[in-house]
């Protein structure tokens, strides 16, 4: 059963559907460092912003699919650097990491697709360590959008040494295994009122990273939290609209609910007539320095 949780119910100048911002075109940004490489055959991309005054800490960034390394500009960078602005919060350097247009970090399995949490977690970290050199980060925190809320919500639970705080954003936290029946799938559509081909593109990109139903559970955030949170876990955010098109308010609302049950420290917002991704950047944007000068 999914508790009831707090519900903020926005007009439509506060709430941003993010991802109809991210075919904006880009001009060159004074603040960001950009480059493409490839680690162990594998081209990744990334952009480290460093802002006039910032502060110790660091915010990595893992965009939505579709999206790129500068999605950080796109979506998130003019609304939050006003919100601390005007608030006299030092912004944290931001590292906006993409392995292309569509990826998880997914272990090491059969799909050939599979192992990007290994090579990420024990060999691009280290390479972003040193190039934010002389900066040795204050606090990491995690920042994830979609996909990328997905993205992140595997390195909150299987990092949390690292990682002091993470907001997972619209985050792709589907209750439907991609290894569901069409019944069970159908049912999923209908009780969310989800998109129906927005489900299927969904989980059949899930299919190729997680082969299996253990893969999948691995990696299922809703699963993590059930496993995972307690009073002593790291702080969390979550926030979306409430009619999400691939039905993930559903399991955002779940995760937020094992959250509450196991105690652990967690904020949360979701919108009302609001879409996948329609959320108001300035609760974020001080849920990510809220602890911090």
């Amino acid at each position: 059963m999914i508790l009831w949780i707090w519900i903020t119910s926005i007009t439509l100048s506060s709430a941003q559907n993010l991802t109809s911002l991210q075919a904006e075109p880009l001009k060159s940004n004074p603040y960001s460092t950009c480059s493409t490489e490839k680690t162990e055959k594998k081209k990744w991309s990334y952009c480290i912003y460093r802002y006039p005054n910032h502060s110790q800490n660091v915010v990595y960034h893992f965009h939505g699919i579709l999206g790129d390394e500068r999605d950080w500009e796109r979506l998130a960078e003019k609304s939050m650097l006003a919100y601390w602005n005007k608030t006299g919060k030092q912004p944290p350097v931001i590292v906006s990491v993409s392995f292309g247009k569509s990826w998880f970090l997914a272990e090491k399995n059969s799909s050939p697709s599979s192992g990007l949490y290994e090579l990420f977690s024990q060999k691009i970290l280290p390479i972003l360590d040193t190039k934010l050199l002389p900066l040795i980060p204050q606090k990491k925190i995690l920042l994830g959008f979609s996909m990328g809320g997905l993205n992140a919500a595997q390195l909150y639970f299987k990092m949390p040494a690292q990682f002091s705080r993470a907001a997972l954003i619209c985050g792709a936290m589907a209750t439907v295994s991609p290894h569901a029946s069409k019944e069970e799938i159908q049912d999923y559509i209908k009780r969310t009122q989800a998109q129906s081909w927005r489900v299927y593109v969904a989980l059949k990109l899930s299919r190729h990273y997680f082969p299996s139903e253990t893969d999948w559970q691995k990696h299922s955030p809703v699963t993590l939290a059930q496993l995972n949170l307690s009073p002593f876990s790291n702080p969390l955010y979550v926030s979306n609209g409430l009619s999400d098109e691939f039905g993930f308010h559903e399991g955002n609302l779940a995760f937020v609910d094992t959250a509450t049950q196991m105690s652990a420290p967690i904020q949360s917002e979701f919108y009302l007539n609001e879409g996948h991704c329609g959320v108001n950047l300035e609760p974020i944007a001080h849920f990510l320095t809220e602890d911090s000068i």
